[in-house]
């Protein structure tokens, strides 16, 4: 039961980069460019939603912007998940929701872009 949570959080957070790397590869970016900001972002999200530093270590207000990030809905639903906070299935399925609230908004981000670059280029 809990391991095939654990992999299912797991599923969907690659489905969350994925789109991600595919908003980013929208843009037109040269590749150097591209690479730098995935390096960026990765690493920005690591530090501010628990991956590299406790949460608890960070202060109020990182806590609360890194909300808005969804590796940190990521990390909840881990630490739900692993016992690092009193396991309740109903949060862990609201993290990963809106883990995937983030892959169809930055999915629709990228489709959006391009076509709005295939109708500059067939105008």
């Amino acid at each position: 039961g809990i391991v095939w949570l654990a992999v299912l959080n797991s599923l969907v957070f690659t489905v969350v980069s994925a789109a991600i790397a595919v908003f980013i590869s929208s843009l037109g970016l040269e590749e150097n460019i591209f690479t730098a900001i995935t390096i960026v972002v990765s690493l920005g999200m690591s530090f501010l939603c628990g991956i590299f530093v406790p949460m608890e270590w960070l202060s109020e207000s990182i806590a609360a912007a890194a909300r808005f990030l969804p590796a940190y809905w990521y990390i909840q639903a881990n630490d739900l998940i692993c016992g690092k906070q009193a396991y309740d299935a109903h949060r862990v399925l609201v993290c990963m929701l809106i883990e995937a609230g983030f892959a169809a908004v930055f999915a629709l981000a990228a489709m959006v872009i391009r076509r709005y670059q295939a109708g500059r280029t067939a105008a």
